[in-house]
């Protein structure tokens, strides 16, 4: 009877050690990088961005749940206001399949360059001193909540959705 129990330990010892072993080796191929180009619209706002996403950990419950930091750059134009813009996000991405839900949620900075120059020309005009930047730079949440289509071994990656500052977006890219 012990020798039965013993056997069966290092049974249930070895196969829970190689269960391990693939949950791991399946997260290790996982892409960590992913780059995609992005044009989103909200009535007359429109924006056009380039974006970098590194893999910061997975989840492997319920959810499946992998999560990413973002960086984004970018343009934007709307009437009366245009200039770059950047942002940087938590993305939530959730599901095990091609198919996933997205949510982020971060800190977007908004360069209104083009009132920027106006108010420099004026300046120069009346010599008085030039305004600061900051004036002209607004800090405010970056939120996604969209779809996105992405194979979990990497490749072509798919999204739309709606955000802030994007507006309802499409982006195309690639996950290495």
């Amino acid at each position: 009877m012990k020798k039965n129990i013993t056997l069966l330990l290092i049974v249930l010892a070895f196969v829970g050690c190689s269960t391990q072993v693939s949950g791991q080796d399946s997260l290790k191929t996982q892409p960590k990088n992913i780059i995609y180009a992005s044009a989103g619209t909200l009535g007359l706002w429109f924006t056009a961005s380039a974006n970098y996403e590194r893999k910061l950990f997975s989840t492997d419950n319920k959810f499946y749940a992998n999560y990413y930091l973002r960086a984004c750059a970018g343009a934007s134009a709307s009437w009366g206001a245009d200039g770059p813009y950047g942002s940087l996000s938590l993305q939530g991405v959730y599901g095990a399949k091609k198919s996933h839900l997205e949510l982020g949620l971060g800190l977007s900075a908004l360069f209104d360059k083009g009132n920027y120059d106006n108010d420099i020309s004026y300046a120069n005009y009346f010599n008085e001193p030039d305004p600061s930047r900051g004036d002209y730079t607004d800090w405010l949440p970056a939120v996604t909540i969209g779809y996105r289509y992405q194979r979990p071994m990497g490749g072509i990656v798919f999204r739309t959705g709606i955000g802030f500052p994007d507006g309802a977006y499409l982006s195309l890219g690639l996950a290495f």
